[in-house]
């Protein structure tokens, strides 16, 4: 479908007339006046030609010029029921028609005890509270909240270096099912930070954890089993040498039996970063298959510092990646094959990327479609942020297709500090919204799609057959508008 939901269609008529042969008898003089009056008729003709040319060209150059990428604004805004300064939208996800919105700094169980807001959508399309989730033994400062991850009836919520489960009954009510710790005692770890969840498999990072060295970070990888028990299942690790500071987890993706794990990584460079891939077998058993690195790789560039996966396909941001001026950042995009496993397959820039940009910080993936933002900016800007959005085409080409932007955002809102998107539907946060009250904008998908060409219709002649055609009559030529895209 085309971004274009009215196209406007606009004739620009050029009158082409031309004598006729006539048959009649001409003596010397009267056929020399003819010949000058032909000759006269050809140089009009063809000034006339050079004319149309020049407007048809200036036309279609202002055509092209206004088929930029398409900006929309959001069809619904949230906000903290409670109307007070939660960090509402710190963490957030969408699955089928339930979204959940975390609010750490929610102080209903004391200071900064945190919560998190359940919206489903109705029959409608709008998308309505109806539940409002906190810890049972929630305390000040626990920041549940933090991170949040949903499947189906499930809810894993991220806090303070503890991890909740919740899942939804018969009745449509949410309830406390489990509280995972790390089962080997590590604390002051940062065990909650991130959080990812699918099917009976969840995924919790622990960024600061020492086993591996000091803050070299660990991943703690949990299943339920078929009584709704959950039990510590794998403590990842990165297989590497040097892993002091190398805080992995810094940034996890969970989907299916693929686990990838970012970390601040220094084998190209100082932070240059790397992302790990881990597979289960058949046994159930987690071990590392692959270090993901970009080709182009360049010390703080910060690879993994946003992650996205879904099935064969992951993006990785590189926020510091200097390609659109210093730290305008980009996403790679890497794809597994049964021969040879993961490779990168291209490099996603925006077509208006900028210093300072940090693109590539937040991603999100659903098929064929991607959402991606940086969460950070210049703070001298004045524009407010946006989070574009790439499609991959039937020749597995990415394309940027639109860019999403909160109609009421200004820049220090940090639109797009975090991302969900699932089919049609987009989620888009802005914890700092109103003094930090928070917001999450949501955005429809179906008219993400913008023409790439100027779509030219000529009536009943091409321009040059109609120029030299000896025809009284008057050719149209009809060119797509892309004023409104």
């Amino acid at each position: 479908m085309s971004g274009c939901k009215h196209s406007i269609w606009r004739a620009v008529s050029v009158s082409a007339w031309a004598d006729g042969n006539r048959s009649r008898s001409v003596t010397d003089s009267t056929q020399t006046r003819w010949r000058a009056r032909r000759f006269v008729s050809g140089a009009r003709n063809r000034l006339l030609f050079l004319l149309t040319r020049l407007v048809l060209g200036v036309v279609m150059t202002a055509a092209m010029a206004n088929a930029q990428t398409p900006t929309q604004y959001e069809s619904q805004k949230l906000v903290a029921p409670d109307g007070a300064e939660t960090f509402f939208g710190q963490a957030l996800t969408v699955d089928a028609e339930t979204m959940l919105v975390g609010a750490p700094h929610d102080d209903g169980k004391g200071l900064k005890s945190g919560a998190v807001y359940v919206f489903t959508q109705s029959d409608f399309g709008e998308w309505m509270k109806t539940a409002k989730l906190s810890a049972a033994d929630g305390t000040m400062f626990l920041i549940f909240g933090r991170s949040v991850a949903l499947d189906g009836d499930t809810a894993l919520i991220g806090a303070k270096e503890s991890a909740y489960v919740f899942t939804r009954n018969g009745s449509g009510q949410w309830v406390q099912d489990s509280k995972l710790l790390p089962w080997d005692g590590a604390v002051a770890n940062y065990f909650g930070e991130h959080v990812a969840l699918d099917g009976d498999t969840a995924v919790i990072s622990a960024v600061f954890d020492d086993e591996n060295g000091n803050n070299a970070g660990a991943v703690y990888v949990y299943s339920r089993d078929s009584g709704g028990d959950w039990f510590g299942d794998s403590k990842l690790l990165a297989t590497d040498a040097a892993t002091v500071e190398h805080q992995f987890g810094s940034c996890i993706a969970l989907d299916g039996d693929t686990i990838l794990v970012s970390a601040r990584d220094n084998d190209q460079g100082t932070a240059a970063g790397a992302v790990y891939v881990f597979t289960s077998n058949a046994a159930g058993e987690w071990t590392e298959q692959a270090k993901l690195i970009a080709s182009d790789a360049e010390m703080f560039d910060g690879f993994g510092c946003g992650l996205a996966l879904d099935g064969n396909t992951a993006l990785i941001g590189s926020s510091n990646d200097d390609d659109n001026g210093w730290q305008s950042g980009a996403v790679y995009v890497f794809v597994r094959n049964a021969e040879d496993g993961w490779a990168e397959d291209s490099k996603l820039l925006p077509d208006d990327g900028a210093w300072h940009d940090y693109f590539g910080r937040n991603i999100a993936i659903d098929g064929d479609t991607a959402v991606i933002s940086g969460d950070e900016d210049d703070v001298n800007r004045i524009e407010p942020r946006a989070v574009y959005v790439f499609t991959r085409d039937n020749h597995d080409e990415w394309t940027e297709q639109a860019k999403l932007m909160g109609s009421d955002s200004l820049n220090e809102d940090y639109f797009g500090y975090a991302l969900s998107l699932e089919g049609r539907t987009a989620v888009v946060s802005a914890p700092y919204d109103d003094d930090r009250l928070g917001a999450a904008y949501i955005f429809g998908m179906s008219s993400y799609i913008r023409p790439t060409e100027v779509e030219v219709d000529v009536k009943p002649y091409s321009v040059d057959n109609a120029i030299n055609t000896r025809s009284r009559g008057r050719f149209w030529v009809a060119i797509l508008s892309t004023d409104d895209l």
